[in-house]
């Protein structure tokens, strides 16, 4: 039987979702949207796209308590902003539906653990949007990243755009952790697959007028003895690279969250060596490109049979509750660090 998904709004990042889970063999049954007609637009763009018959196409309705109550729903999607969610998340609990969430989940890591505990008292799942976490090149880094490059010193991370004026991510009444909590989200999940939680964290950041966080650099230290920094920002060229620096060699992505358009994934390595030769010190590039048998849509796809799985097996799955709550507690210690908002006068 195939699995009903309902969807709260008719945001942009919906769009990738539904082409996403369409192609994991799940059905968008409903779609709640305050601008009834703006959703139906929405539908009827998407639905062309994706070639699924005008009998097969969600219905619209003005009510997001429709779509948690609707009987053929399994799962609800909430790409909402993070200061609407919770309302709607304790009335998927209430009607039974299991939850994929966009990210950063919540306000804090209380708030989303509260969320996550009310799901898992009925067997339903909590998880959130990263889908990274599900791809192949993550899972093929996880296992054989030692002996590619030893043990891990440092890891370092970009993640930036330039945002519109009027991007939900500017407003901190929306969303309060701005670049932090889209893509600084990123760069923190990635570096919990490959070293767990940080221990200490110190941050700086950039505001705008609204006090909206539009920067981020921040120093991270695991346990481990590794460290990584990152910046992210809503005011630079886009880019989304990542460097791991081992004792014996280092490894390099230039898209390591949103894999480029292509026929596969990959990753860089590099060993380069630096030696005296008579009156120089030549310095030697030694590096190869690794290619994965992965398309760039495969993880988006794959967070979708994941959610599929869940669902029809086992329901409420600690494993990616887990990842979010630990995810959502190392940016709420970030956030701790940051210097306070000071309005200018």
């Amino acid at each position: 039987m195939t699995t009903g998904v309902g969807f709260l709004g008719a945001a942009g990042i919906a769009r990738k979702t539904w082409a996403a889970l369409h192609a994991a063999g799940l059905r968008v049954v409903i779609l709640g949207c305050r601008d009834v007609a703006r959703g139906e637009t929405f539908v009827n763009e998407c639905a062309t796209i994706l070639n699924i018959p005008e009998a097969d196409r969600p219905k619209v309705v003005g009510s997001y308590d429709d779509v948690v109550s609707h009987p053929d729903v399994s799962v609800v999607y909430i790409p909402l902003p993070v200061s609407f969610r919770d309302t709607w998340i304790r009335a998927c609990a209430a009607n039974g539906k299991h939850v994929v969430c966009e990210k950063p989940p919540a306000h804090n890591a209380e708030q989303l653990e509260e969320w996550i505990e009310l799901l898992a008292i009925k067997n339903l799942m909590f998880m959130d949007g990263t889908m990274l976490s599900h791809g192949k090149r993550i899972e093929h880094l996880q296992a054989q990243l030692p002996s590619l490059v030893g043990t891990i010193r440092h890891i370092h991370q970009e993640f930036c755009f330039t945002a519109s004026p009027d991007d939900i991510r500017q407003d901190p009444a929306l969303e309060p952790m701005g670049a932090l909590g889209d893509l600084g989200w990123y760069a923190v999940r990635y570096a919990q697959h490959l070293l767990g939680a940080p221990k200490v964290v110190s941050a700086t950041c950039e505001r705008n007028e609204k006090g909206g966080i539009t920067v981020v650099i921040a120093l991270l230290q695991y346990p481990c003895g590794a460290t990584q920094t990152f910046r992210v920002g809503l005011n630079s060229a886009s880019t989304q690279s990542m460097l791991v620096t081992g004792t014996i060699a280092c490894l390099s992505l230039d898209d390591f969250c949103l894999p480029v358009v292509s026929g596969t994934t990959s990753y860089d390595m590099h060993r380069n060596t630096i030696r005296s030769v008579g009156c120089g010190v030549p310095h030697e590039r030694h590096g190869e490109t690794i290619v994965l048998e992965e398309d760039s849509t495969f993880q988006e796809v794959q967070m979708w049979r994941d959610v599929t799985t869940v669902v029809t097996t086992v329901g409420h799955d600690r494993r990616w509750s887990a990842l979010s709550l630990q995810t959502q507690k190392t940016l709420d210690a970030i956030v701790a660090a940051l210097p306070p908002f000071e309005p200018k006068k």
